[in-house]
Parts: structure tokens; C-alpha cells; sequence
């Protein structure tokens, strides 16, 4: 039998657990009384928390998108290669929160843990879940590549072509302005400007 990840055992929990009305449930706990199961379970959302958080979990997340947004286009239709990639950011993301939770927690089984989700989901803070459960969906995936293929080109600034590039420095050569070196590669914008010699 293959290894649960934590995502896909909150997700099949999802399935298997009712949801009633917040206003029914209610905890009970005594103040300095825990049980060893409660202790276990906090340290791992601590440490799930942490990782994610965590500057070296964007770094890992952000090249990933970098290395392959170029592939996804906001359209209906999904590529062969999409699969292909998403399975290699499962890997990729699951195996870097493993790793982390090992460090982190002492004799750390993913088995054990992933045990515990079904019952405590709701202990989970919201914003936490989904980003964990966003690991296996892969339409949440899509749209995050798309959403940073988008920000990519935003902000990557846009070449001139060698002839725009050759007009300008003429225009400027004409002028009696000096031309420094490797001027052929700015981009040159707004209204003119006089220059005045003191």
C-alpha cells in the first residue's frame, strides 16, 4: 500500500466527516491536563505551520513555479504536461514537508499522523488546510501557475529590437548628445528633456 501524504488524508477525510453547525460544537479541556495524543498532534500543526511559513518553503515553491509557468495558458483545455508537472510538484513539495517534519519531530511517522487527521480536521486553522489540500488539487495548482506565469511577465521588462535600438542612438548622436556604452540596451521612455552646460 502506498504512503498517505497529509493532504490527500485530509482530503479523503473531508468525505468521510459531517459537518454540523458551529454552534453545537463545543471542547472541553482542563487547563494543564493534556493527554500525549493532544501533545502529539499540536506539535505536528506547529511544525506544519512553521515549514510553510518558512522563507527556504516559498524559495522551493516559487522556483518551481518559475522553472515551469511558462508552459501553463489560461485556457480550458489542459496539456499533457501539466499532469506531468503537477505530479513533479507533489513530489517536490510532499518531500520537502516530510523531510522538515522529520527534523523537526522526534521519531516523526507519517503513518501515525496522518492517522490522527480525520478526527482532529476541524483543529486545523483554515488558512493552513487549504494551502495543504492545495497540494493535491490540481485545478488550485493550475490557477497558482497561471496566476505566477502572469506576475512573470508583468514584470520582466520588454527588449527593443536592435533597429528601435539604432534609431534612438542616432537621434541622440544628431543631437550632439554622448552615447555612453551599452546604451543600446536601455529603453528609453517619457517626454524630452533639455540638458544645460553650466
Amino acid at each position: 500500500m502506498e504512503p498517505t501524504t497529509i493532504a490527500e488524508e485530509l482530503i479523503n477525510s473531508s468525505n468521510d466527516v459531517e459537518m454540523g453547525d458551529e454552534e453545537d460544537e463545543f471542547e472541553i479541556s482542563c487547563y494543564g491536563q493534556t493527554n500525549e495524543e493532544d501533545d502529539k498532534f499540536d506539535e505536528f500543526v506547529g511544525a506544519l505551520q512553521e515549514i510553510v511559513i518558512n522563507e527556504e518553503f516559498e524559495t522551493i515553491q516559487n522556483t518551481f513555479f518559475g522553472k515551469n509557468c511558462i508552459h501553463f495558458e489560461n485556457t480550458e483545455e489542459n496539456k499533457l504536461i501539466y499532469m506531468d508537472i503537477f505530479k513533479k510538484y507533489k513530489e517536490v513539495i510532499e518531500n520537502y514537508i516530510e523531510e522538515m517534519l522529520k527534523e523537526m519531530i522526534a521519531d516523526f511517522n507519517m503513518e501515525d499522523y496522518a492517522a490522527l487527521l480525520p478526527e482532529r480536521k476541524e483543529e486545523i486553522d483554515d488558512q493552513l488546510l487549504e494551502l495543504i489540500t492545495s497540494f493535491t488539487d490540481f485545478t488550485i495548482f493550475k490557477e497558482l501557475m497561471i496566476s505566477f506565469r502572469k506576475m512573470v511577465i508583468a514584470t520582466t521588462p520588454k527588449h527593443k529590437s536592435a533597429k528601435v535600438a539604432e534609431l534612438e542612438k542616432e537621434m541622440l548622436e544628431k543631437q550632439n548628445i554622448e552615447v555612453p556604452e551599452g546604451f543600446e540596451l536601455l529603453h528609453v521612455s517619457g517626454s524630452k528633456t533639455k540638458i544645460y552646460d553650466d
